[in-house]
């Protein structure tokens, strides 16, 4: 079974939580703020709360052991840049870092991250695709060599 950790448990880590639940997915969600730890509780399999930009924190989770890490910080970009770059450093398999702007993005391929998510971005494409076709329910991209 995938093990996945989710660091940030804000609104889109709480949702990332929410559907790995629902497909059986074990999580261990992480976060600062403890309140936020509370409400993500019963769609995670164990929760932390600490600072994840602590390397000795990050490695006492032992994030090696997971196939994904996703950092999911959304207001603090130095805190998810350090986060990213510490899981790399720490033996992290796949690194998932969420961005909030073009720029952001670039640094955090460039530190350690495998892949991006860039949610505004992701779904106000996927919304002008889905409003301006007609008769389309949903879109997938897929590459030029497919």
């Amino acid at each position: 079974m995938k093990q996945i950790l989710i660091i940030g448990l804000g609104r889109f880590g709480l949702h990332i939580a929410k559907k790995l639940q629902e497909v059986h997915i074990q999580v261990l969600g992480v976060d600062s703020n403890e309140e936020r730890v509370k409400v993500a509780l019963p769609y995670v399999t164990n929760a932390e709360i600490g600072d994840a930009t602590n390397q000795k924190f990050l490695g006492s989770l032992g994030v090696a052991n997971f196939d994904v890490c996703i950092v999911a910080i959304g207001n603090d970009f130095l805190a998810s840049l350090e986060t990213t770059s510490y899981l790399k450093e720490l033996g992290a398999k796949k690194v998932v870092a969420r961005a909030a702007r073009d720029h952001e993005e670039n640094f955090l391929l460039r530190n350690g991250a495998d892949a991006v998510v860039y949610p505004e971005k992701s779904m106000g494409n996927l919304t002008a695709i889905q409003w301006s076709s007609e008769n389309v329910l949903d879109y997938i991209q897929v590459s030029k060599d497919f």
